[in-house]
Formats: C-alpha cells, structure tokens, sequence
C-alpha cells in the first residue's frame, strides 16, 4: 500500500565525493571562514614538551597545496598547530576525521613563519571541504567537528618522549560566515535549492529522505534539509522508532497517500500535506503503528478530486493495537477516522491539550471500533465528531459544527450526520457505542445527536452519560434516555435527565441539569422545571436583590413580572389559565411582548392579563402537548405506537410516512394510540413515520407538537 551520500570519514575523501562545479556560480574558488569554536588547547610529552593548537582567525580556505599530494580543487580547511622549535616535523604523522571517523594517516607539511615567537613554529595542517556542508549543517541545526590526531615518535638527539593526542574545532554554522579572498562577506552561498542533500541524522547527510529513514536507528531524529514532494509514500517499517524533525518545512504528495506508518513515528516542526488524492487519507496508521503529532505539527488533506474527501490520518482496516496521539493540527477536508471493518478493541486515540482539528467536512470519524479520549481541543467541521462504534470519552474542550442544516441519513461506507457537535449512529456493523462526556463545549444545530440511520434492529446497543459541559443546541436521541447528570444546555433536557436529579432554568433561559439545588436563587417548580430567580441572603431570610435601576412594575391578575438583577430588563410570564392581554411601558402601548429591556428610574411598566376562556385553554394544553413515537416490525407490517405527554382527550392522529426523513406525506390517522401499517411496504425498503394529534375546536383543528422520527425497514 499504501542514494545517500554521508559525510565521509576523511575530510580529503568529502571533496573528491563531490562534484567540483557543485557551487561554481556562487562560491568562490579560495576564502576563509570565521569564527571557529573550541581551540588552543595545550598537550604536555615528556620532559616538559608542550604542543599547543591553536586556531587563526579567520582560519583561510584554499585550493589543494600539491606540497601534501592534492590535486583536486575544491575548499580547505586548515590550522595552525605550533610546537616547540625542537620539534621535529618529520617524525610527526597525524590523521584527519569528520565526527568520529578517521582517515588515513599523513604527514605534516611544515611551514615557518619569522613572525611568530622565535621559541616557536608552527606547521599547517590543511582538510578538503565542500561549503554544502556547511549549508546543509545550518538547516539541520548541527556544528561540524573536525579532528586532528597527532603521533610524535620523540627526539632522539634531545632525548625527549613521544606523545599521542587529539584535537578538534567545530565550526558552528549559526556564527559562522564565508568569505571570499578579497574579505567581502557572502553569508551561506545562495545556492541551496541546488544541495543534494535533503536530510540529515546527526552530522550524516542524506540524498532522499527516504533514504534517511532506512538507514535510520532506534531512536534516531531525521531532520529535513528542505521541502520534499513524494513520488510515493514513505513506509515507516515495524520495527522502526524514529522522529522526523521538519525543521519547518513540508512533506507531501500529490494524488496519493504520504506516510505509511507501521511502526514508532513522530512528526514535529513542520507540515505534511496531500493533494489532489481520490479520497484516502495523507497518513495511514497499519496493525500496531504509533504516530504522535507534535504541538508544532500539522497535517493536512485537501483537493481531492472526483469530490470525494480525503482524511488527514486514518486507521487501515489490518490495524489491532494502533494509535495516535495528536498534540498538533489538523486541516483541509477530514480529520482522523478508524476504519469501519475494525472489530478489535486495541485501538486508541488521544487528541491533547491544545491540539486543534479544523476541517470542511467531519472533524473526527470513529466508524470502526476502538477509544477515543480529547481533552482540551478544539474541533471544528460541517460535524465535529461522530462514532459509530466503539468508545468515546470527552472530558474537554471546544467542538462546534458549522453546517447550515442538519441531516442524517443512512450510509453504510462514510458519515451519516452533519450538523452536530456530536454525532451517534451505530454503523451497519452493528457494535456497541459507549459515550461519556464530563465537560467540554458543544455548538451546533444538534449538540448531541443520537439516531439509528441504518435502521439497524434491535435497536442500537448505545450507552451515554453526561455529567458536565455546555451544549448549545437541541440534544435529542432515538435509542437512549436518563443519561444526563449534569451539564448546562440552551434547551430543555428535561426528557433525557436522569433520576435523582433535576432541570433548573436560570432566568437567561439557560437549563442546568444537577442532583442538588444550586444556591444564590428562588425555584419555582413549573413543568417540570425549577425556575429561578436571583437571591441574596439576608437577616431576615432570601430577598430580592436591589437592582441598580428601580421602574415602578405593576402587574395584574395572573402577570408576572421578575427584573433583571440590574432592574433594566423585565421578563414577563402569566399563569395557566390565562393569557397577555398589554404591556404598557410609561403610557404607550408595546403590545403582548414578554420581555421589555433597557428600563430605568423613573418608568412605569403595566403589565394586565386576562382569563382564558375554556377553549382557548383547551387549545395550548392541546398545542403544549408532545408525542414519543416508537416502532416495531414484522413480516409485511411495521406496527407504530406512542406515548402523549399532556393533554390527552384529544380527538384523533394523523400518521405521516415517507421514504426520507424530508419526504413525510400523510398517511393515515386512528383515534387510538397504535397504528399498524401493512400496506404500501416493499420488503428491503426503510420507511420514515411520525406523528402529530389533534383537538377539534370550534370546528376546526388543533394540533399538538409533531413526535420524532421513527424508521423501520420492511421485512
């Protein structure tokens, strides 16, 4: 499914790796280079022999002296070393090395210089190098280091010992400036894009990445000397346990998938990105592969064609301990999903602190079975997250949905929902869900969704608690109830609360759902529901606190009013039985509002209400009234029922079918709360009922509120 050259033992063997022309439109043929870190050591041999290395500045660069047998052109690197005037050259060999390696060994060449202490005398020692390296060097972030090493045989006339030591200096690249014969300055030659390397581990230097990674060890960080544009995917081997440092810069792939993980990866610094694939995904995860994406990481699949969108990680459907842990971002059409055929139940993903996912499409996918825990991240899509199997605990963070509309609708090969922060559709797969959520802001048409859009029977084996965060927008459910302990919602959950606890609605219409009461208010219950009004606590008891601006309120029979705690707003309920009849704000009429901001000191607010006459009574009961259909079905039937919530002397049901969810046409009726249907089915074929009930008044209709949604599939 989804040649590499490196930095040579001997400095004088680099130069003759390389081509000599590499760098002849923007690098000099001589120069020097400065500064030069490290240096001036002192090495002590016998009878008090010293030999000091010392580094000039700047140290020059020049063409191959055929005084040491060089030929080739190319850029030198060289040092004094000064010794005693005793010393005899020819009896001294050393070797030069780049890192650890060694080379062959040479011999001096010795220069004299009258300038110098008359005690002393130095000998030059001169290595072969290419100014890419020391470009290469920079974008890895790594200092080179040369080595000397140094073997005197002694002098026999004076009787003094030899010695062996070791010197080095390192050139760091971040310092470091070229310079041409004539002292101008040309920091790092300009022509990088023309480098051949394109990776680097360490001090090593790599052609392809790919190349980088096979000869990668356990543990090794490859660093990307420049953006890489994939000709195929790069496979991560099982067995392998690297990091991939982009250093800033962007891998990716067009019309196919980038990585190929089956073992330990982890992206840092940079980007990964497809385009232009037919679906799939930019990174697939396989059996028992790892990828961490770092805080500085970002993936990205976008441009698809054929309309069909691409994820940015995905599990392969071989995957049975796999896992991602996403510290970074996600971008473009898809975030991460888990292939659907996955059963097994090793497979885990971790979205992190600060981590984001901000897609077109759905944010988080779970079709397949496995855990999935986001903390504090943000996630963005047409849907945030929607499972379809396996587990899912969310303890933090921001998932909003963007869509215009909501929908959902059978799909047995990708996502069913859009529009919900938080989507729940068991697949045609038919494995269990569980859900938890703790906290966390959910946005969206649907907050929380949960539906059966397969028509999977039995019904979906779906558990859900939620115990906090704050959802703005409509919870619903088909399958699954009492499963709210806590929370704060822009909706009455009455419906879904579970025992032991109860509903209480603020006064900015916000609904907490909690086992005890909270503090600070007066709750009256209504419906179903505590309403609250703010308290201070005083030495008498609970009273209403002062507001900063006090209108005169006068309400009649059946009106209340309640202010704001700053007295500028007045929110306006009547009794049952009873309906609004004006409000009249400082002697003008404002109509039947139920809420009159921006009061102050000084307004009058008159507030009267009427009596309901027996019907007009009749009609809200009927109107307040909800329904809660279920389904069932059998060989050539789909029998429907349902339960009133309200007023229940009502005179009939209209029962509405269709084969989509937009599609309802009236159907029948029955006076009783049943309905078999057993005509018009065609066997295979999902049908969609709801159902509404009605008073006749006054000879006319009076509808209550419609049920929900119920499907079934003919058998």
């Amino acid at each position: 499914m989804k040649k590499i050259i490196s930095i040579l033992t001997g400095i004088a063997v680099i130069l003759a790796m390389m081509p000599s022309t590499a760098f002849a439109e923007t690098v000099p043929d001589t120069g020097y280079i400065s500064p030069i870190t490290e240096g001036g050591s002192v090495v002590e041999g016998s009878n008090n022999t010293q030999v000091t290395f010392g580094i000039t500045d700047p140290v020059p660069w020049s063409p191959a002296d055929s005084s040491i047998g060089r030929s080739v052109d190319g850029w030198w690197i060289g040092a004094k070393i000064y010794a005693p005037i005793n010393c005899n050259p020819d009896k001294v060999t050393y070797q030069t090395g780049v890192g650890d390696g060694w080379s062959a060994d040479k011999s001096f060449n010795q220069n004299k210089d009258s300038a110098e202490d008359a005690a002393r005398h130095y000998i030059g020692v001169w290595g072969c190098i290419n100014p890419e390296y020391l470009i290469n060097a920079k974008r890895a972030g790594i200092k080179l280091t040369y080595k000397w090493r140094f073997n005197w045989d002694g002098n026999t006339e004076t009787g003094e010992d030899g010695f062996e030591a070791e010197y080095q200096m390192v050139i760091d690249p971040d310092d470091a400036k070229l310079y041409d014969s004539g002292n101008t300055n040309i920091i790092y030659p300009a022509a990088e894009e023309g480098s051949h390397s394109t990776a680097a581990i360490k001090g090593t230097l790599y052609d392809t990445l790919e190349a980088a990674v096979s000869a990668a060890g356990d543990g090794s960080t490859i660093t990307l000397l420049k953006d890489v544009q994939l000709e195929s995917p790069l496979v991560i081997a099982n067995g392998k346990n690297l990091v991939i440092d982009l250093a800033g810069r962007t891998l990716s792939r067009t019309g196919g998938y980038a990585l190929d993980v089956y073992g330990t990866l982890e992206l840092k610094n940079g980007t990964v990105k497809m385009t232009g694939a037919k679906s799939g995904s930019a990174i697939w995860l396989n059996q028992t592969a790892s990828l961490t994406i770092a805080s500085d990481a970002t993936v990205i699949a976008e441009n698809s064609i054929e309309s069909e969108p691409s994820f940015a990680v995905a599990f392969y459907s071989n995957c049975t301990e796999a896992e991602l842990i996403l510290n970074g971002n996600i971008k473009g059409e898809n975030g991460v999903t888990i292939n659907g055929n996955i059963k097994c139940t090793g497979n885990t993903i971790a979205v992190n602190d600060g981590a984001g996912i901000e897609v077109s499409g759905t944010g988080i996918y779970l079709a397949g079975n496995g855990t999935t825990t986001v903390s504090d991240a943000a996630v963005k899509g047409k849907t945030a997250v929607e499972i379809r199997a396996g587990e899912l605990n969310i303890t933090d963070g921001e998932f909003t949905a963007d869509a215009a509309e909501f929908s959902c609708n059978p799909n047995g090969n990708g996502t069913t929902t859009s529009g919900a922060a938080v989507a729940v559709a068991q697949h045609t797969t038919k494995q269990n869900i569980a859900v938890n959520i703790s906290g966390g802001t959910f946005t969206g048409i649907k907050a929380l969704n949960e539906s059966n859009p397969q028509g999977n029977d039995p019904a979906p084996q779906v558990t859900m608690t939620v115990t906090g965060g704050t959802f703005n927008g409509d919870v619903s459910t088909a399958d699954v109830n009492n499963f709210i302990t806590g929370g704060t919602f822009s909706n009455n959950p009455l419906e879904y609360k579970a025992g032991g606890t109860e509903v209480y609605k603020y006064n900015d219409s916000r609904y907490v759902v909690s086992e005890s009461e909270p503090s600070g208010y007066i709750w009256t219950l209504k419906d179903g529901v505590y309403e609250g009004t703010p308290v201070i606590s005083g030495g008498g008891g609970s009273v209403v606190p002062p507001a900063a601006q006090k209108p005169a309120v006068e309400a009649g029979e059946g009106a209340d009013v309640v202010l704001s705690e700053d007295g500028t707003v007045a929110s306006i309920t009547v009794a049952d039985g009873y309906e609004l009849e004006d409000v009249v704000l400082n002697g003008v009429s404002l109509g039947k509002v139920t809420e009159v901001k921006n009061l102050k000191t000084g307004d009058k607010l008159v507030v009267t209400a009427a009596k309901k006459t027996v019907e007009e009574d009749i009609a809200a009961s009927v109107k307040a009234t909800s329904i809660r259909l279920n389904s069932k079905k059998g060989k050539g039937y789909v029998k429907l029922s349902w339960i009133v919530s309200g007023y229940e002397d009502l005179d009939g049901y209209d029962v509405y079918r269709g084969k989509s969810r937009t599609a309802l046409k009236r159907w029948g009726g029955n006076t009783k709360t049943v309905y078999r249907n057993a005509k018009g089915l065609k066997k295979g074929t999902t049908y969609y009922y709801k159902v509404r009930g009605y008073k006749i008044i006054d000879g006319k209709k009076v509808y209550t509120k419609w049920s929900n949604i119920n499907y079934r599939k003919a058998i």
